[in-house]
């Protein structure tokens, strides 16, 4: 077993911010980028790298069975960097051999430069590394992977301006913009993380983690399952409308869904000996983003999806009920990574399978399986009705009231982990935070309905608008708030003063 390292303290409220800042900030990347890629790709080699895309997605598999490994030892204070990079690389390289022995036959049957494949290839060995990289991170420093992100971002699109703009290199220069980017964001993970990556390969641990990896396998079974309900409805409604309106109002809750970065650091933090006032404090960071951007969802509605295109804003009620899904789903992800976090099983460095399929290891997926199992039942159920009953507007009626049942399901859910938890550890729910939360956005729906948001760049200057209102009021009646800001301000300035 590798030696023991001495742990640096995990900031669990700086590490939320600035995940979640980053990961905002990546919706104008990735659309600067998405927007450089479509104007000057065909419309067949923007689909061709699309399914590229997709490919290396499925090839990165093997990869996330050991990452889950290698969080979780690292936090525990093992040294386990070598040998978990070295793990990593050699999957990288069969995930290659893989890729290559598709791509022979997928460029063929998609009359595309099997060249072009080979460039591809080189993807994966980077992403693999960054990955890895990304998974020793969260152990110890859980900021540091949400810098290396947007190192990946702004790399990306500095180096497709040069490739495919200067040089107009076209789908090459798309292709190795991407793979310098990762290559980029390695360096930049492994320079950060030296330290981490020293010591002695240690065969005992692969051992320990590729026979315990039906685990993390396991767990990746819910968000699977749950993936497949835009295929089921499409195959159902024999129709892609009802996802292009679902997908649509999917992009407004993703914004919304990046609240749970917010609690990031709460699962490597109880990884290495945090309590119930991370839990509390992780809680109380996410409401005070999350409330306001449901609120703000559910009356701005309709303005938001017509800056995608006036047609969709006949999907407001499916963004209405999904934002409190979203809502439902943030507060889940932070019961069952506390839950995760405080299991100890694996706290020695031993992998037990009997004693793994008792834990809350396995307990956590199973209920997300159970949901996720449940979620699709109910999607078909109500699909085949409102089908055979040709309801009114059916193509958005299947995916607003599948979200209902997803809320409903959600519900259960988050009680029953609650209650877990609740025996697991002694926290408080943060009820009059919530109340602050509510109050504070009350004047921000108020502007919303005297000042009806009218084009796109009107909607967006308002909902900004109504974040400032929001927390200027919040700020006001919020002791931990004022904290928060004076603890921001307290940094900033301090690292203004070291760069003087």
């Amino acid at each position: 077993m590798g030696d023991r390292y001495l742990s640096r303290a995990i900031r669990l409220r700086y590490t939320g911010l600035v995940a979640f800042l980053m990961r905002i900030g990546s919706v104008f990347t990735g659309l600067a980028f998405t927007v450089l890629v479509t104007r000057n790709l065909s419309v067949s080699d923007f689909g061709l790298w699309q399914y590229i895309s997709i490919l290396c997605s499925y090839l990165l598999f093997p990869n996330g069975l050991i990452n889950y490994w290698s969080t979780r030892f690292t936090a525990r204070g093992y040294s386990v960097g070598k040998t978990h990079i070295c793990l990593s690389a050699s999957f990288s390289f069969a995930a290659l051999l893989a890729f290559l022995a598709i791509s022979v036959w997928g460029s063929r049957e998609l009359t595309a430069d099997v060249s072009v494949f080979f460039l591809a290839s080189l993807t994966l060995p980077f992403l693999y590394l960054s990955q890895a990289l990304e998974a020793l991170a969260y152990g110890h420093r859980p900021d540091l992977p949400q810098y290396g992100f947007m190192v990946f971002e702004v790399s990306k699109i500095a180096l497709g301006v040069f490739f495919v703009l200067l040089l107009r290199m076209g789908f090459h220069g798309v292709l190795i913009s991407v793979i310098l980017a990762y290559a980029v964001q390695a360096t930049f993970l492994a320079i950060m993380q030296l330290d981490f990556l020293k010591g002695a390969f240690d065969w005992s641990v692969v051992s320990r983690w590729i026979k315990s990896s039906w685990l993390p396998a396991y767990g990746m079974i819910p968000s699977t399952l749950s993936g497949f309900d835009a295929f089921l409805v499409t195959i159902l409604s024999g129709s892609t409308e009802p996802i292009a309106y679902w997908k649509a109002a999917q992009v407004i809750l993703g914004i919304i869904g990046y609240s749970t970065y917010l609690a990031s650091a709460l699962y490597p933090k109880l990884l290495s000996g945090g309590g119930s006032k991370d839990v509390e404090t992780a809680l109380k960071l996410v409401l005070t983003f999350t409330v306001p951007m449901v609120i703000g969802a559910f009356v701005l509605a309709k303005p938001l999806l017509a800056i995608l295109k006036a047609e969709y804003a006949a999907a407001s009620d499916i963004v209405r009920v999904g934002s409190f899904v979203a809502l439902t789903s943030a507060i889940i992800n932070i019961f069952s990574g506390a839950i995760s976090g405080l299991e100890s099983v694996d706290k020695e460095g031993q992998l037990s399978f009997r004693k793994l399929l008792k834990s809350k290891l396995f307990l956590v997926p199973s209920i997300g399986i159970i949901t996720s199992s449940a979620y699709l039942a109910s999607l078909t159920i109500i699909a085949r009705i409102l089908l055979s009953y040709k309801a009114e507007n059916v193509y958005i009626a299947i995916p607003f009231y599948a979200s209902i049942g997803l809320l409903i399901l959600n519900t259960f859910t988050l009680l029953y982990l609650y209650s877990m938890l609740k025996k697991i550890l002694k926290f408080y729910f943060p009820t009059r935070s919530l109340l602050k939360n509510i109050v504070a956005s009350l004047p921000m729906v108020i502007m919303f309905y005297l000042y009806p948001a009218v084009g796109s760049l009107n909607t967006i200057a308002e909902a900004l608008m109504g974040g400032c209102v929001y927390f200027s009021l919040l700020f006001l009646i919020d002791k931990e708030t004022k904290e928060l800001v004076a603890a921001g301000i307290k940094y900033v300035g301090n690292k203004f003063s070291q760069t003087r």
